[in-house]
């Protein structure tokens, strides 16, 4: 099945010449695929909104390098579907202080202006149309249909709209229409030291913090270069930020600099037919968490690994040339960091102090982690870095982290091996030992089986949980 593409129409009307505003009447319509976002299908043809399209012009015009190089969306509300954006941040700020409200609304209110296009008209309510980032792809929604869209098909069709609207306004003399122009040209073209603060989602004075005064330096940019072009080190201080202090994202950045890059064609060779696998079974809109499981069985198949075998993730990165070494942050958020761009890595750096990579349990998972992310992230999702406990995007996290749980302890050797225990503790004692597991991994995974349990291993499990609260009974004991 082809992937859909955001496409657009839009039907002029005449006009007099007289100005930008004028010139630029028409009916747009815009839709992902057979979806329309705005406008819609009247007898076979369109019925777009009609405006006047020069708001639109001059604002992609002004927001086009947030579009381009800010990433994900804002920390503080946890937002899995665009179209729940406005209703997620608004339960996130009831939840705060009402000066920290305040001004956290205002932050989320800059971010809606940036990227929702239905901010660029004056005077006419349209229906949200959110345009975000996602690695080398792009969150397109309306308020019912979304889809993660490749980056280049999206900017081609939004840049090739700019240029039709643009088209009107050309030989006109009015200043609006030569200033709409003229900002659409140079919609790229700022200093370096804001293109980094939009990459990194920071202020631009906030840069000096990050890196002693020498942004340049500090995260390889090259001044002189024709174009700006996102890098393994910004991506890992955009994920950061968010999740820790400026000391500790120096550290990130700073290791990560120092690791050089090298080849690993057995793991990109698995990885193309891993990303095939996930693209068949994401076609039919399978939950993250079990494309995760998914992915994790057939690695397993693919290594000829039982299901009643124990993996050895260091093992098998070592297999791939993948550099494993260590991080030490004083941070216990920070599981991890992880690189594969142009010019460092394949590599993962686990944090020492993590809090559970610190002990060997908690290390094998976050290896297991991060193995998910050099299979199926690296030509989407996250094509640069990741950092692991920090700002990265919910479903891609949650996908990770059932992969780790699967590859490490299969989900249906951990029901089965406790129905009808007579002596839960010993089972658990068993499992931790057979696979290298830690028992809150095992716990969740044996909820996860649908196999059921009795309540003595229910009340045993979910003392192992860190949020027990989730680890409900009438899952547990398959009544749901």
């Amino acid at each position: 099945m082809d992937s859909p593409i955001l496409s657009y129409e839009i039907c002029w009307e005449k006009h007099s010449g007289s100005g930008a505003e004028d010139a630029t009447w028409g009916h747009l319509r815009l839709r992902v695929g057979e979806d329309d976002l705005w406008g819609a299908a009247n007898h076979e043809q369109a019925n777009g909104i009609r405006w006047t399209w020069v708001d639109l012009l001059e604002h992609l015009a002004e927001c086009w390098p947030w579009l381009e190089w800010e990433e994900g969306w804002p920390a503080g509300p946890r937002v899995a579907d665009p179209r729940r954006f406005l209703a997620d941040s608004q339960q996130w700020l009831a939840q705060l202080a009402p000066n920290e409200a305040a001004e956290q609304e205002d932050r989320l209110y800059e971010f809606r202006v940036r990227h929702d296009l239905a901010m660029a008209i004056r005077g006419k309510i349209l229906p949200p149309l959110w345009v975000v980032r996602q690695g080398r792809q792009v969150w397109v929604a309306g308020p019912e249909h979304s889809a993660l869209l490749p980056h280049e098909q999206v900017f081609s069709c939004l840049m090739n709209l700019g240029d039709d609207i643009a088209g009107r306004l050309k030989g006109l003399a009015d200043e609006r229409s030569a200033q709409a122009v003229d900002s659409w040209k140079r919609r790229v073209d700022i200093d370096r030291k804001l293109a980094v603060a939009i990459s990194i989602g920071v202020a631009p004075d906030d840069l000096a913090e990050l890196t002693d005064g020498d942004f340049a330096s500090a995260f390889e940019i090259d001044p002189s270069a024709d174009e700006f072009e996102p890098n393994e080190l910004l991506a890992a201080a955009r994920m950061a930020v968010p999740s820790t202090d400026s000391s500790v994202v120096r550290t990130i950045v700073a290791a990560m600099r120092a690791v050089k890059v090298c080849r690993t064609p057995e793991l990109d060779e698995l990885a193309t037919r891993a990303s095939a696998c996930l693209a068949n079974e994401a076609a039919n809109e399978v939950k993250p968490a079990e494309l995760g499981y998914k992915i994790a069985r057939w690695v397993r198949d693919e290594l000829g690994v039982a299901d009643d075998e124990k993996v050895d993730p260091a093992s098998m990165l070592r297999k791939w040339n993948v550099h494993v070494g260590e991080l030490c942050v004083d941070d216990d958020g920070i599981e991890a960091v992880a690189c594969w761009g142009r010019q460092h890595g394949p590599a993962i750096l686990v944090n020492r102090s993590g809090r559970h990579s610190q002990d060997e349990a908690g290390r094998r998972a976050t290896l297991a982690h991060e193995i998910c992310h050099l299979l199926v992230d690296r030509s989407a999702s996250l094509p640069l870095a990741e950092v692991f406990g920090g700002h990265v995007f919910r479903s891609v996290e949650q996908r990770a982290g059932a992969f780790a749980a699967q590859l490490l302890v299969p989900r249906e050797m951990a029901g089965r091996a406790f129905l009808n225990a007579r002596s839960p503790g010993d089972v658990l004692s068993s499992l931790a030992g057979k696979y290298g597991a830690s028992r809150e991994l095992i716990a969740w995974q044996t909820y996860n089986s649908g196999a059921g349990m009795n309540w003595g291993t229910f009340v045993l499990l979910r003392n192992q949980v860190s949020r027990p609260e989730r680890f409900l009974w009438n899952v547990a004991s398959g009544r749901r």
